[in-house]
């Protein structure tokens, strides 16, 4: 294959790629680990990397429109910080929703203001999320400043259920995968894209 049809390619497909990579560290970790691909295994790797998986999906999101966002982890901790004080191990329904909302609350606002810093104050991406993240991890520490929290025990375990014998963690790629078509289709998916190929 020479190297223009090479180039044609992953101009077509960006995300080959990442396909290869991906099929490569599959067949080296099925090689290391043979029941990699059983169930139990699966399922638990899929609890482990589904959160992960959820913040690059919103970090590729940042930098296919040219930026990126180093607060990421800080907003993260933060959010953690947030929901172990307001959801206790004995919380009612009304408060471990309360409690979600919050923790998205505290995520939209924190990105806002990191969008509104990039935006309207015209700071470089780089520079502004560093120093944020100074600020959304010194609110986690304020807000918990030790390690701790205990999470009701069912609202843990509905994390491991699995509908019609699929994780619940397939249904949630199934969903990203959806969404990503959907904004692909948009025009502000395509403004998106403009935005970062320029």
């Amino acid at each position: 294959m020479n190297q223009s049809r090479v180039q044609h390619l992953t101009r077509r497909y960006p995300f080959l790629f990442a396909l290869l990579l991906l099929l490569l560290a599959g067949g080296v970790n099925l090689a290391l680990q043979r029941n990699l691909l059983e169930q139990r295994v699966l399922a638990g790797n899929l609890r482990v990397f589904m959160p992960l998986i959820l913040l690059a999906v919103g970090q590729t999101i940042v930098i296919i429109g040219g930026g990126i966002d180093l607060s990421l982890g800080n907003m993260v901790s933060l959010g953690n910080a947030i929901m172990v004080t307001m959801i206790l191990q004995d919380s009612s329904p009304d408060r471990i929703l309360l409690g979600m909302a919050v923790t998205i609350g505290a995520g939209l606002l924190a990105g806002a203001f990191n969008g509104w810093a990039v935006a309207y104050l015209r700071l470089q991406p780089i520079v502004t999320t560093y120093a944020t993240g100074f600020i959304y991890a010194g609110l986690a520490l304020l807000i918990l400043p030790r390690p701790g929290g205990q999470l009701p025990r069912d609202f843990l375990y509905s994390y491991r259920e699995a509908p019609l014998g699929i994780p619940f963690q397939i249904y949630l790629i199934a969903l990203v995968i959806l969404f990503w078509l959907l904004l692909r289709s948009t025009r502000y998916g395509q403004f998106l894209y403009a935005t970062g190929g320029k």
